[in-house]
């Protein structure tokens, strides 16, 4: 009890247990950062890349064709 004759109850935050590492292996081809493989991280480098451009043509040609009225 606290002061005011409250209950007084207190939080005690305990550490997450460690995995137990012998059954894991470290996989080159994952990225663990992301929790994705790294060719679908690839993939999507691309992809954004590529629309990217296609925003940018989109916009560029949008701005010529305004400054032609």
């Amino acid at each position: 009890m606290d002061q005011n004759e409250h209950p007084h109850l207190k939080l005690i935050k305990t550490p997450p247990p460690e995995p137990d590492l012998q059954y894991y292996k470290h996989d080159p081809t994952y990225n663990y950062d992301l929790d994705m493989p790294k060719s679908d991280l690839m993939m999507l480098i691309v992809a954004g890349i590529l629309i990217g451009t296609l925003v940018g043509f989109v916009a560029v040609g949008i701005w010529g064709g305004l400054s032609l009225l």
